[in-house]
């Protein structure tokens, strides 16, 4: 036992030095597997924003097992686990994660009384010894503390990425998740397009209304646009008149489509009175060469369609 906390502190130690959340599970198993004898062993997490635990990381787990093993928060095991307490089954037909196992311990993983999931190992024969236990009991709690400074660095990240006032991507942000969808798009030849909103004479408008009104005309638009787009499409902050949206395996017929939809609600605001805004529109194709070619052509077109009087939205043609 006294080796155990020489190369646990040593694995402490390392995984400080890690911050990937998939890569210190596997350095724990790893552990595990030198400090106790086991058949199988799964970590379950809880997926982010939701009620559902599915597992994270396992070894010698059949993968169709591993594929369909999911709990949600109403099933019982969950709701036990939740009271914090240690759950040793031994009956199979009571709770079976793999066929003909003899004996399965399971240990919940939580931090600040919240259930973030639960790991669990089996044996072919035997039971675990109380030293086993208390191992497990050590290592469950670094995973709990794993997950949770992950979920913290998860957050931190998305609030720094998100514009305040509109609620969408910053401009750093932005233009990163596009460039990724840019190139997956291409790579297997998917349409996508892009709009932009342009808010004409943003300066006058601060003058007329004053910063806090201004603020609250944005508000309105963005959330607006927000609710009227699909959970896949990117929406980011380009400047303080200018609103991005990407729409991957979208065309620019139904970009056009949504783009005319969204114009109709915004321009119905009691707020919109003497604002006037315009969309510019492109799909990308081979001449589209990377992610700022999209992005500025469709700005060009913005800007044009502020200058019209009717049919304020632009499709950009080469």
């Amino acid at each position: 036992m006294d080796t155990f906390f020489v190369n646990f502190e040593l694995l402490l130690e390392d995984l400080l030095e890690k911050k990937n959340l998939e890569e210190n599970l596997h350095k724990l198993i790893s552990f595990i597997e030198e400090e106790i004898d086991f058949q199988s062993i799964a970590i379950f997490l809880k997926v982010p924003r939701s009620d559902v635990y599915r597992i994270k990381i396992s070894r010698n787990i059949s993968y169709s097992f591993a594929k369909s093993a999911v709990y949600s928060e109403t099933d019982p095991l969950i709701a036990e686990l939740k009271q914090m307490s240690e759950i040793e089954l031994k009956d199979n037909e009571r709770l079976r994660f793999e066929k003909d196992h003899s004996h399965l311990i399971i240990f919940p993983l939580q931090n600040n009384n919240e259930l973030q999931g639960f790991i669990f190992l089996d044996k072919d024969r035997g039971d675990f010894s109380r030293e086993d236990l208390l191992k497990i009991r050590a290592v469950s709690t670094i995973i709990s503390m794993g997950v949770d400074l992950d979920d913290m660095r998860d957050e931190l990240a998305h609030v720094r990425s998100i514009d305040e006032i509109s609620g969408f991507l910053n401009y750093k942000s932005f233009f990163e998740r596009c460039e990724d969808q840019f190139t997956l798009m291409k790579r297997y030849n998917r349409p996508m397009s892009m709009t932009i909103l342009k808010i004409d004479d943003y300066e006058k408008i601060v003058r007329t209304i004053g910063n806090e009104n201004c603020d609250m005309l944005v508000r309105s638009i963005t959330k607006n646009i927000r609710i009227n787009l699909r959970d896949s499409d990117i929406l980011g902050k380009l400047y303080r008149d200018l609103y991005g949206i990407l729409m991957p395996e979208t065309n620019i017929e139904k970009c056009l489509t949504a783009v005319k939809r969204m114009d109709e609600i915004i321009n119905k605001l009691g707020s919109m009175e003497n604002v006037n805004i315009g969309w510019g529109l492109i799909e990308m194709d081979d001449r589209i060469s990377n992610i700022d070619d999209l992005i500025r052509k469709a700005r060009e077109e913005a800007v044009e369609s502020c200058r019209k009087t009717i049919y304020k939205y632009t499709i950009y043609q080469d």
